[in-house]
């Protein structure tokens, strides 16, 4: 099971739909804090979990975590195994992140990021992968450009930070 955790300091449900369309072959459990429930069902069959603003008493070992403008405190979590996906240019969870000790993956517009916008048209984004990568499971993944369809309305930022996430989850 791969589980993705949102840590959002804003409304974050383009970046959610843009998930949930990568990931839509697989079975997907999505938990939103406050819905339902008082703890995401873990224990429930399902390919992929998305945690959307979770308690961080209630994330497992080995997830990807995405930042998006989290300007709040970093969960005391056991970080080893685990990797950020982070916006370069996004000053806030750069900051929460800096002296973590946890594996950030950068996507953003610098050449020094680990994915880049490379190209926008008006249906969908290029993302270069610009070096080899590990993915969340270990194996290597090679420098390439994703053509990723994106949808009318969809927040351009989230939908990279989303293509990240499928590119290290081997999704894309």
């Amino acid at each position: 099971m791969t589980t993705i955790c949102i840590f959002s300091g804003q409304k974050s449900d383009s970046l959610v739909r843009t998930l949930l369309s990568i990931f839509r072959t697989k079975r997907v459990l999505l938990w939103r804090e406050g819905i339902g429930r008082t703890k995401p069902p873990l224990e429930e069959r399902a390919d992929v979990v998305i945690l959307q603003n979770p308690d961080c008493r209630v994330i497992p070992g080995r997830c990807l975590l995405i930042f998006q403008q989290y300007g709040g405190p970093l969960p005391e979590l056991e970080w080893e195994g685990n990797v950020a996906v982070v916006d370069s240019a996004d000053e806030k969870s750069q900051e929460v992140l800096k002296n973590c000790g946890l594996h950030t993956a950068t996507c953003g517009f610098l050449s020094k990021d680990m994915a880049t916008l490379s190209g926008v048209a008006d249906d969908s984004l290029t993302v270069s992968l610009q070096r080899s990568i590990p993915s969340l499971y270990g194996r290597t993944l090679e420098p390439r450009d994703i053509v990723f369809p994106l949808e009318e309305g969809r927040d351009r930022q989230g939908a990279l930070l989303a293509v990240m996430a499928g590119i290290l989850c081997e999704m894309l």
